[in-house]
């Protein structure tokens, strides 16, 4: 970690899961990685929220995003600025797919500029919000877009040094959805670039 004033590049992971088995539910896997100019990866936290199958769609969206929201704000009061928040790209069909995918255009809306001349919902953060496909992550992470949960995790531990150890997969996604971000971002500028 650079602690000499340099500020990191922030992404905040999001591995969208809408449906909780169980009395305890399921993580809202959603945390912070802090990409520092030295090129180590930082995870920096988590918040420790759940959402159940029982629980309304309604609620189980706004717990989700009042868990990016947090995270953001955690961010900006170490005056560092966040770069994006990543998503999971959507898939399946029928309800629990459908809800899926309702939640991650819920997020990018969160995410869209600020227009200050139209009153919205949801309240706009005004940071860019990257979709990525589960076959991309595992690809930019393992090097296989087939790869089980068990290689991206142990990729991850890698990858992230200071990673704690997670008792559910989710987290390990969560944590490969924003080091996959981070390099989709990377690939964009150096198409920008040589533009």
């Amino acid at each position: 970690m650079m602690t000499t004033g340099a500020k990191p590049l922030v992404i905040i992971p999001c591995d969208p899961g809408m449906s909780g088995k169980g009395k305890e539910g399921k993580p809202v896997a959603a945390g912070m990685l802090a990409f520092w100019p030295d090129g180590t990866i930082e995870f920096v936290g988590r918040v420790s929220k759940r959402v159940k199958g029982t629980d309304t769609a309604s609620h189980r969206v706004d717990t989700w995003e009042s868990a990016v929201r947090e995270l953001v704000v955690r961010a900006q009061s170490r005056k560092w600025d966040v770069r994006c928040v990543a998503v999971e790209g959507a898939r399946g069909v029928g309800g629990s797919g459908y809800l899926l995918q309702y939640l991650v255009h819920h997020i990018r809306d969160c995410c869209r500029p600020v227009d200050e001349n139209v009153g919205q919902w949801p309240q706009p953060m005004g940071i860019e919000c990257v979709i990525v496909p589960p076959t991309k992550m595992k690809a930019f992470v393992t090097g296989s877009g087939s790869a089980s949960k068990e290689d991206v995790a142990a990729w991850v531990k890698m990858l992230v040094p200071n990673l704690p150890e997670f008792d559910e997969d989710d987290w390990y996604d969560m944590v490969g959805i924003g080091i996959a971000a981070w390099m989709m971002l990377k690939e964009q500028e150096l198409v920008e670039n040589a533009e």
